[in-house]
């Protein structure tokens, strides 16, 4: 063929942009409408037995026909069995069409049973690439990361994609609790604070009698002391003003140093009170660890799966200990087939569940959700993780002239671009699932103030028990000295 495999690309790509589809979506097929539109449904035959023959010489007696391993991954691949036979579209379907044109041959698609991708147990293989180390299949469409175990099986094509994973998990919310009032300090500033009451006031008090200031109107007790610095931090003025220099200058500091704290406690009530920030924000795995209650999913035989398995780090530890602990509590399927069900997204959405996976793929998940429902509310961690690079990959039983045309395939969409124009075109929805509505600065209401209601609340009843005790005590000393 003269043209080349860039040309043929771009010329198939205006057609299948510019024109409606001529094949029809398959029966209950439930994905984007985007990705309806744009991409058609690819057929593959139905042969699941029919073993490969391919030659890099054409040959009519024995037409060339290749077994490909796929796996559903929005948005680069979307599968559906249509009884014996498996129906793909989207990008790597769309690449596979063009391969099979340009090489003449067909094509088997076939899933493996376990629907993973596959890592290496007790010596053998499972997912996908399992069934090309068993030469049960020659191709895999379904992207993969490149691994250094992985290359004893596979021969990998350039890299299509470097991506990093992603949390998805609910949109945090925003309210005010009964302690807002105290989360403009940390709880070491308010211990700070309390402790340099207690300590100003004892040295107040010593520095009172040592120079024994004793004037009428001075302040005898270390309780007096410790009420007269307490009050000055809420802006109240001394009822008795210290003659002594040593005494003045010790309040001067003790006041400087309250105006400073206060005008960032109001500065910091002020912003809290117009502008609500959201609470509960899981941005990372520490997040997510945080909250036990939140059973992580992850995708089974993925690389993702096989690295925290092994790793030494804390949080990867961690996680796939929770992970373990979710799925013996929680026996849902965490297939990546499964993470996109209306159920497990409905859970996420609850707040129960987090799905763990890269960053397209949450796109993908979130646009379809948004198009099927009209309304989303997910919020996506910003703190990304473990980077992998993926590419297609094959049989190294395949001929030269195969990998080489593959390569050049590849090679042209990534430079292209091609790819990702494609992603952004059927993801643009995702936006709005993770977009939080705008903080215009509204009305307080009265839940707004529980704070300080219940601080009311608690002082009456601290006083009117402090009260009884007292009548109490002095009836009990009454009756004492009618003895």
């Amino acid at each position: 063929m003269k043209r080349s495999t860039k040309y043929l690309l771009f010329g198939y790509i205006f057609i299948l942009t510019c024109l409606p589809p001529t094949v029809q979506n398959s029966p209950g097929e439930d994905m984007d409408p985007k990705l309806q539109r744009t991409f058609p449904v690819r057929l593959s035959s139905c042969e699941s037995t029919r073993p490969r023959s391919f030659s890099c010489i054409p040959n009519n007696k024995q037409p060339n026909h290749i077994r490909v391993a796929v796996l559903q991954w929005l948005p680069y691949i979307h599968v559906t069995n249509n009884g014996s036979c498996v129906l793909i579209r989207g990008p790597m379907a769309e690449l596979l069409h063009v391969l099979s044109q340009k090489l003449h041959f067909t094509y088997t698609c076939l899933m493996p049973d376990d629907r993973q991708w596959g890592t290496k147990k007790n010596g053998n293989w499972t997912g996908m690439i399992g069934m090309v180390s068993r030469n049960e299949a020659d191709l895999i469409m379904t992207p993969v990361s490149i691994t250094i175990e992985r290359l004893d099986i596979l021969k990998y094509t350039s890299p299509i994609m470097i991506d990093s994973l992603s949390l998805l998990v609910r949109n945090p919310s925003i309210k005010l609790t009964a302690f807002s009032l105290f989360s403009a300090y940390q709880w070491k500033v308010w211990i700070t604070l309390i402790s340099a009451i207690l300590v100003i006031s004892s040295i107040s008090n010593r520095m009172f009698h040592f120079v024994q200031e004793q004037q009428e109107g001075g302040i005898k007790s270390f309780m007096g002391h410790l009420w007269v610095y307490s009050t000055s931090v809420l802006f109240q003025g001394m009822t008795h003003l210290p003659q002594r220099i040593s005494l003045r200058l010790l309040v001067g500091s003790w006041w400087l140093g309250c105006f400073v704290l206060m005008a960032s406690f109001s500065g910091h009530m002020m912003s809290m009170f117009a502008i609500k920030q959201p609470s509960g924000i899981i941005d990372s795995i520490e997040d997510l660890l945080d909250y036990p209650e939140v059973v992580p999913m992850i995708e089974r035989g993925a690389s993702f799966e096989k690295g925290i398995m092994n790793s030494d780090i804390p949080s990867y530890e961690k996680l796939w200990k929770s992970v373990q602990e979710g799925r013996k509590a929680h026996p849902v399927t965490t297939d990546i087939t499964k993470l996109s069900d209306e159920e497990q997204l409905n859970m996420v959405e609850a707040g129960t569940r987090a799905v763990v996976g890269q960053d397209a793929t949450i796109r993908a998940l979130l646009s379809n959700r948004y198009s099927s429902k009209g309304k989303c509310d997910f919020h996506v961690g910003k703190k990304q993780f473990f980077t992998k690079i993926s590419s297609l990959s094959m049989s190294k039983a395949l001929p030269p002239c195969f990998h080489k045309t593959m390569e050049k395939m590849v090679v042209s969409a990534v430079e292209q671009n091609l790819i990702f124009d494609w992603i952004n075109k059927i993801t643009g929805n995702y936006t709005t699932c993770v977009s939080r509505p705008s903080q215009d600065i509204t009305p307080l209401i009265l839940s707004d103030f529980q704070g300080v209601l219940y601080s009311w609340g608690c002082g009456i009843i601290l006083s009117s028990l402090t009260f009884m005790m007292e009548k109490f005590s002095s009836l009990c000393g009454k009756l004492y000295l009618q003895r």
